[in-house]
């Protein structure tokens, strides 16, 4: 009888748990069913039914073939939302990648930075007015700096009578320098109202590595240009933009693959700027 009942109790308990079990893939299934619409936004449904069969049609189904296609496709989808970016940030290079380590502590190496040309209502540091006009005119004509004990500077000084303090909050910028031709990731710590328009004065975030301000530049006797990094202070509407966001680290898929590894194949050593993780 004990025995009876020992197994009458187990079956019991088995009709309970399938109960359960039944139970919570009910949920699961109802919870990811809520969900199913994410489906179409995912590009590469669209591969799966229309281009796929059209395919396997063809050429019967051939991976070589399939692999190709996919290939393609994720080309032209990523060529797509990039066009797709410049048109909703207003800005020729919607996303850049930090490749420097001037902006610490607030970029990193390999941070991937959003960039936007709507910035009616960013801040770019205090305004100073010169009456007169500054285009393509060397920026140390018109503005130096004043330097602490530690070579770090304390003040802007604009035709040797207007001083103020570099502002630490002013918008991060991207800009191509001259006559280097490179884009810089800096800050905007000064702006200029000109008679020829709004101009920038711009620094990199590192007080190690950036201690002037990117305009402070020194020519030798024969007209060289040491000491700065572009030589004419930023014309405001010829900036490629100005940050809004930011996603950490992403880049350095990119700088592993082409910078990182080349630099090491070639000199066996990983590049100066070499951060935390790429």
């Amino acid at each position: 009888m004990s025995k009876h009942k020992q197994s009458k109790t187990n079956t019991k308990f088995d009709v309970k748990t399938n109960n359960n079990s039944v139970d919570l893939k009910n949920i699961l299934s109802n919870f990811f069913s809520l969900f199913s619409f994410l489906k179409y936004i995912d590009p590469f449904y669209y591969f799966d039914l229309i281009i796929l069969p059209i395919l396997q049609k063809i050429f019967g189904k051939n991976q070589t073939i399939e692999f190709i296609a996919n290939l393609i496709y994720a080309l032209i989808c990523a060529l797509l939302f990039y066009t797709l970016l410049i048109f909703l940030f207003n800005s020729s290079s919607p996303l850049v990648i930090v490749y420097s380590a001037s902006m610490h502590p607030t970029l990193y190496r390999g941070d991937v930075i959003g960039l936007t040309n709507n910035n009616s209502n960013a801040y770019f540091g205090e305004v100073v007015t010169l009456n007169k006009s500054i285009n393509q005119i060397f920026a140390k004509d018109y503005v130096t700096g004043q330097y602490n004990s530690s070579s770090q500077l304390e003040k802007l000084v604009f035709d040797k009578n207007i001083a103020i303090t570099p502002n630490t909050n002013g918008q991060i910028v991207v800009y191509n320098s001259y006559p280097y031709g490179i884009p810089i990731i800096h800050r905007s710590i000064a702006q200029i109202v000109a008679l020829d328009g709004n101009f920038l004065i711009t620094k990199g975030d590192n007080i190690e590595t950036n201690k002037q301000f990117d305009q402070d530049c020194v020519l030798d006797n024969q007209g060289k240009i040491h000491n700065c990094l572009t030589v004419y202070a930023i014309n405001k509407k010829d900036i490629v933009g100005s940050s809004f966001f930011k996603i950490p680290l992403i880049g350095c898929i990119k700088l592993w693959i082409f910078d990182d590894l080349p630099a090491l194949i070639t000199t066996s050593k990983l590049p100066s700027d070499f951060g935390p993780y790429c």
